[in-house]
């Protein structure tokens, strides 16, 4: 499985990956860009599900797709860790925040 860096950051943080947006070519999507999506049941070794991701960039004559995949519990994680930095955000959706 693949490590995950999370990067919690809250308005005015430095942005992510600097050493990244300095040294490399970047390929930004725009709000018509699908993401796809496949949960995977037995998708890792373990026999537990993973999630995958695909993103098709255009590119002129050769388009490409990136794909990556990770653990349901690691994604879970990153949404457990941002319901807790950021509950506003999850408010009236199915992961809101309830008293008990």
């Amino acid at each position: 499985m693949p490590e995950t860096d999370l990067r919690l950051l809250r308005h005015g943080d430095e942005p992510p990956w600097t050493d990244v947006l300095a040294s490399r070519t970047l390929l930004e999507l725009d709000d018509t860009t699908t993401w796809h999506v496949a949960v995977i049941d037995g998708g890792m070794t373990s026999g537990l599900p993973s999630v995958a991701l695909r993103l098709d960039f255009d590119l002129g004559e050769e388009p490409v797709s990136l794909i990556t995949q990770t653990s349901l519990h690691s994604l879970i994680a990153i949404v457990v860790a941002a319901r807790g930095a950021f509950p506003d955000a999850f408010a009236g959706g199915p992961f809101e925040e309830r008293a008990t």
